[in-house]
């Protein structure tokens, strides 16, 4: 008993320290930065079934699109969760297909053929895709 008592006390110290920290760290990892703040961002797709949504980064801004029944809600994000510049385009991209996106113009399928939206009209640029 007595060769072990030069360890208990270090080994105590230890745990009691080991303790402290995971439970601070836990206290930490559950508490929500902001007031209001939330992890989930509403999107009202529910109607339209599976949704493939775009995302791209540009300056710092991470650029979200959408689609939806007859258009795409196309929306920025900030690092800090702050949705910006929402707007809708008129365009009807088949849902969940993959579309590819630059600015205001938009490349997908539709009907076995590749169009291109430029921001104001639909150009066919391939049959039988």
């Amino acid at each position: 008993m007595r060769k072990m008592k030069p360890f208990v006390i270090p080994l105590l110290f230890f745990l009691v320290v080991c303790v402290a920290f995971t439970l601070e760290n836990l206290k930490t990892e559950l508490k929500l930065p902001n007031e209001g703040w939330s992890r989930s961002l509403p999107l009202q797709t529910e109607k339209i079934g599976e949704v493939k949504p775009v995302f791209q980064e540009q300056n710092g801004m991470h650029h979200v699109y959408v689609p939806k029944e007859n258009e795409v809600l196309s929306f920025q994000v900030t690092d800090k969760l702050e949705v910006k510049d929402k707007q809708t385009i008129p365009l009807s991209i088949p849902s969940p297909q993959d579309f590819w996106v630059q600015g205001d113009q938009f490349v997908f399928v539709r009907d076995k053929q590749l169009i291109h939206y430029d921001g104001e009209k639909e150009n066919v640029i391939d049959q039988y895709v």
